[in-house]
């Protein structure tokens, strides 16, 4: 489950297991209308089952539909080098968000790369150490379309290795066909530490640094990954991305 201190309510838009709990990766999507934002000193929580790796990214979009804003979605498993998530069915309109999330058992050093006329967003990561199969890493991408169509999301890896993807489209709140122009900026991710084998609950505080005024149509999306957080417990009974 996923959470804010200002209350913002999250709904789960996808959730893509691949393995028997104590291997393989699972990929969760979560969403929320900013109904109050989100300053300096808020948190965002995510509660987790006993697992023994997770890594957690949280990414802000403006000029979406209110929620519920989800149209289509995308969801596939595998092991191989090329993680993809098979096409949805066609978009309700125009001008829609893709929002990719590529999960897999693998460690930081063996990253994946966003797939073509996707952006990757911060990654996050349960770490380096140990064997790549003990670790999860999770790369969240986007693109921005202005056209109906069936979409996919993937990436490609340096090895094999298990993975599950999740496509999510969400529906501009600009009229379809409008102009839609994404303005990325990062920060650099923070670290938590969960506690070995016990049921976890991170809690991040957002480090955000201010965007410049876009200067987007009225209505336009606007791309603006704020904040990325890694935490891991070094025992449970399943992996999380």
């Amino acid at each position: 489950s996923c959470g804010d201190s200002q209350g913002n309510v999250y709904t789960q838009d996808a959730d893509v297991p691949n393995g028997t709990g104590t291997a393989g990766v699972r990929t969760v999507v979560f969403s929320a209308t900013m109904t109050t934002a989100l300053g300096a000193g808020d948190t965002v929580s995510v509660s987790f089952p006993t697992v023994a790796a997770k890594g957690v990214s949280v990414d802000e979009f403006a000029g979406l539909a209110p929620s519920p804003g989800l149209d289509r979605s995308a969801l596939a498993t595998g092991t191989s080098t090329t993680p993809s998530s098979g096409f949805t069915a066609a978009t309700s309109q125009t001008s829609e968000l893709l929002l990719g999330a590529i999960g897999a058992e693998t460690e930081s050093t063996q990253p994946l790369v966003a797939g073509p006329s996707y952006t990757a967003l911060v990654l996050g990561s349960s770490g380096s150490a140990g064997a790549p199969g003990s670790n999860v890493t999770i790369v969240p991408e986007f693109r921005v379309v202005a056209a109906t169509g069936s979409f996919a999301a993937g990436a490609t890896l340096q090895v094999p290795r298990p993975w599950a993807v999740a496509l999510v489209t969400y529906r501009a709140a600009a009229a379809p066909g409008a102009t839609v122009t994404p303005t990325p900026t990062a920060t650099s991710p923070s670290t938590a530490t969960g506690t070995p084998g016990a049921s976890a609950t991170p809690t991040i505080t957002p480090t955000i640094t201010p965007s410049p005024t876009p200067t987007a149509s009225p209505g336009a999306l606007v791309i603006d990954s704020f904040h990325c957080f890694t935490v891991k417990a070094s025992k449970g009974a399943a992996k999380f991305a």
